[in-house]
């Protein structure tokens, strides 16, 4: 249900009371990562394209797409959503964040430049090896932990190069 049972066009699951949705644009081993800004909530922390749902977003991908291009102007041309991963956080796993696993190819990462907003200060492509060693936002840490809804093995397998 949504909060207070009224107003969303996106049917909130049960417990829920911080809905969002988000990219994990990646190219190969790589992962788009945004630093948030020092203003932002979880400042300078690195983390995903995407933010909240809002009232008049008619799905999570809508919302992600959204709150994508709002953060960056544009999305990376051509991208496909090869997985759906639900993450939940907060001290009763009330906030939920829809992530859309989304694979490009390398001609488009280098042609890709995020002209990004003012919730971020820079962006970078990041190893998933190489994950734990930044200050990471927390649905990114949940999403990659070796517990996490796709840990970095999981993750590893599903972007490996398919062969001819």
């Amino acid at each position: 249900m949504a909060p207070k049972g009224k107003g969303y066009e996106v049917e909130w699951p049960p417990g829920c009371e911080k809905l969002g949705a988000g990219f994990a644009f990646s190219c190969g081993q790589e992962v788009l990562l945004l630093k948030r800004s020092p203003n932002s909530g979880n400042p300078l922390t690195w983390g995903l394209p995407g933010g909240n749902v809002d009232k008049t977003d008619e799905s999570l991908l809508f919302a992600a797409k959204r709150e994508a291009v709002e953060e960056m102007e544009q999305l990376p041309e051509g991208f496909e959503v090869v997985r759906e991963v639900t993450t939940r956080r907060g001290k009763r796993l009330q906030k939920w964040y829809k992530v859309f696993v989304a694979r490009i190819s390398e001609a488009v990462k280098e042609a890709y430049k995020p002209a990004l907003n003012d919730e971020h200060t820079e962006y970078k492509w990041v190893d998933v090896k190489e994950l734990h060693m930044l200050n990471l936002h927390p649905v990114v840490s949940l999403l990659f932990s070796s517990t996490g809804e796709l840990p970095v093995e999981q993750f590893q397998k599903l972007m490996a190069p398919v062969a001819a």
